[in-house]
């Protein structure tokens, strides 16, 4: 009896996280589409990764539009990112904009590490890949 009791518990409990992880995987994917829907029908810059750096130790990069806008970050002049880290964005832009990253000097010009033109009518990863760097970033249209 003792033994039965405890195999039904634990098939209730194996129940229930079953139901907690098929919808933690649909809250996942909800909240990827809210956080479109969010940029009213423009796409949502997710976050960057440092593939590979430009100087010893972290870069320290921003984001600006083809016409010299700052996107990221807006309260600072850079983010300071190591290789294989990752960074939030979570800044809207236009579908089809032109964003250029760069890497801050505060001695020299600032360091141009590649362009990407956003796809406004899909969600993937694109490259910055046009300096001496090599960088990550997401994009949900």
């Amino acid at each position: 009896m003792r033994t039965w009791r405890k195999l039904s518990r634990l098939a209730a409990v194996g129940t229930a996280a079953g139901c907690l992880a098929v919808t933690g995987a649909s809250a996942a994917v909800a909240g990827q589409s809210a956080s479109a829907l969010t940029c009213g029908g423009n796409v949502l810059l997710d976050g960057l990764r440092a593939l590979e750096i430009t100087e010893n130790g972290h870069d320290e990069v921003y984001i600006n539009t083809s016409t010299g806008v700052r996107v990221w970050p807006v309260t600072a002049d850079y983010v300071s990112i190591a290789v294989n880290e990752r960074v939030e964005v979570d800044k809207c832009v236009a579908p089809n904009a032109v964003l250029y990253l760069w890497e801050e000097d505060t001695l020299d010009v600032d360091d141009y590490l590649g362009a990407v033109a956003v796809d406004g009518d899909r969600t993937k990863d694109y490259f910055f890949a046009g300096g001496p760097g090599l960088y990550r970033i997401g994009a949900v249209a």
